[in-house]
């Protein structure tokens, strides 16, 4: 069984909004950093969340996406440092964990909100609103939950 996970983007660092509205991207798919020491439990087919953060009680998920890699050390790909800021080029271009993901759904609107989101914590007590992790894996409970909200959302299909 595939497991699910929220990927965290930070704004600072990177233009989760645009990329993820790139024909380029849409097609080849995008890397995603993987931190945390998570990267041995994701799998090819695993379900993503990308999850726009914007501070303390906002940010949104906008995107569904599947992973399409294992987890290796991989240079930084052109096309995804399009969307990077100077922040991130200073701490990230060079090798790092990285995991392919295929975008497959995006949202059509503001996507699923950070108070959806933290709903997770306040129902299940796990993983969402944790501040600082970049890969979060989900207890098969959670990720039901942000699936079936995700689903209530305006989203298109690629």
């Amino acid at each position: 069984m595939s497991m699910r996970w929220v990927f965290q983007g930070n704004p600072k660092r990177f233009n989760t909004i645009d990329a993820i509205k790139d024909p380029i991207l849409q097609q080849k798919g995008i890397t995603w950093l993987v931190k945390d020491g998570n990267g041995s439990k994701m799998s090819k087919e695993d379900i993503v969340f990308l999850y726009n953060s914007g501070g303390k009680k906002s940010g949104s998920i906008l995107a569904k996406c599947a992973i399409t890699s294992s987890v290796d050390v991989r240079p930084p790909d052109p096309d995804v440092q399009k969307y990077w800021t100077a922040l991130a080029f200073e701490e990230y271009d060079r090798p790092f964990s990285r995991v392919w993901l295929k975008i497959l759904e995006i949202s059509s609107g503001f996507g699923l909100p950070y108070e959806e989101v933290e709903s997770i914590k306040n129902i299940h007590g796990k993983v969402a609103g944790v501040y600082g992790k970049t890969n979060i894996q989900l207890d098969p409970e959670s990720g039901d939950h942000i699936e079936k909200l995700w689903k209530s959302t305006d989203r298109n299909v690629l």
